[in-house]
């Protein structure tokens, strides 16, 4: 029981700000700002949380912040992402609503992970196997497969999850056509590789219209954000709905 709980609060931080997968699409991810409401999955009018994602290059780097805020405006959590000539270097978590930060680096071969937990700090690492994820990058992953992907295909990658200081494996597959504000969209499905993780954490489903641009419009599942369940905080799904917008160069 105690390993079910831990693995049920440790994989928000797996899914990230996966909620917020709409950040790289077809467009240049040095240019383009997202922003995103998201709902409470019993109420869909009901606004829990706001997602932004902003842009900040600089030659051949990137720096990529991702943050949500509560209805007040407070900033609940952040994810800030590093590139090196477009690939993923380093990823630094804070999660403010339970005062719990970490990350990891990518140094040659290896994944070097860090905790910091009740004020104490852990350190592991693992080698790297692609492809890896993190949210910033599952559009581009999801264009880059489109073709697999509407043949039928499951597409296995690992994602990073710093609380547990380790990766873990989920799948891609399409799921389903269908209808989102009257436009045809395809449902791409996001789900742990390993059954005993699929007992515990919702598949995701992106909402990607089915024009050229492919764009990520609509995510439910996990949310990096926590809610207060009986005075506790709790991992929660949401209703992630989003915008583009680019900045000029």
């Amino acid at each position: 029981m105690k390993l079910k709980l831990f693995l049920f609060e440790t994989l928000a931080a797996a899914l990230l700000t996966i909620s917020a997968a709409a950040a790289v699409p077809l467009e240049d991810p040095n240019t383009h700002v997202v922003r995103g409401n998201i709902f409470d999955t019993k109420d869909e009018k009901k606004l829990i949380f706001t997602f932004e994602r902003q842009p900040f290059p600089s030659g051949n780097s990137l720096r990529v912040m991702r943050s949500y805020k509560d209805t007040a405006g407070n900033v609940v959590a952040t994810e800030e992402i590093f590139y090196e000539n477009g690939k993923v270097t380093k990823l630094v978590l804070d999660q403010k609503q339970v005062d719990e930060k970490g990350g990891f680096e990518i140094k040659g071969d290896k994944i070097l992970f860090n905790y910091t937990k009740n004020g104490k700090t852990e350190t592991d690492e693992e080698k790297l196997e692609e492809p890896l994820l993190v949210a910033d990058t599952v559009a581009a992953f999801i264009h880059a497969n489109w073709d697999k992907l509407m043949n039928g295909d499951s597409l296995k990658v690992r994602l990073p999850v710093p609380a547990r200081l380790e990766t873990i494996g989920f799948k891609f597959e399409k799921d389903s056509d269908g209808v989102m504000d009257g436009k045809p969209v395809h449902m791409i499905k996001m789900s742990a590789s390993s059954p005993f993780v699929r007992m515990i954490v919702n598949p995701l489903f992106f909402s990607i219209d089915k024009g050229e641009a492919k764009t990520v419009h609509r995510v439910v599942g996990r949310i990096s954000p926590k809610i207060k369940k009986d005075g506790k905080w709790a991992d929660a799904d949401g209703i992630s709905v989003f915008t583009h917008e680019f900045k000029k160069k």
